[in-house]
């Protein structure tokens, strides 16, 4: 799924014949999905919220854990602004988790 491959032929296609090109493109496009290297695509979706300093570290300890990334993060006198694409199934979880760590006080926004 979500797969392109693009094989060219430089020269011998006349005398392959439409079988032999046939077996020629198979080949090279199966020896291309044989050696591919394999990279799970996870569905994210933005969480931005503003976290204080006092909870900065507590988060960014998790951000692995969690299979999510940091796409933003600007400072300011209280703490950080902070957008972070998670994966979508997690989404919930993770925003409980934020709420609780600051008991309620995280004001966050699910950005779809």
């Amino acid at each position: 799924d979500n797969v392109m491959i693009v094989v060219t032929r430089w020269y011998g296609g006349v005398q392959l014949g439409a079988g032999g090109l046939v077996r020629a493109y198979g080949g090279a496009a199966s020896a291309c999905l044989r050696e591919a290297e394999r990279i799970e695509r996870i569905e994210t979706v933005p969480l931005r919220f503003h976290c204080p300093f006092s909870s900065y570290a507590m988060v960014e300890s998790k951000i692995e854990s969690w299979r999510a990334s940091r796409t933003e993060c600007d400072f300011d006198a209280a703490g950080a602004w902070m957008t972070l694409a998670v994966p979508v199934e997690e989404a919930d979880a993770i925003t409980d988790w934020l709420r609780d760590l600051t008991r309620g006080q995280m004001d966050i926004t699910r950005q779809d």
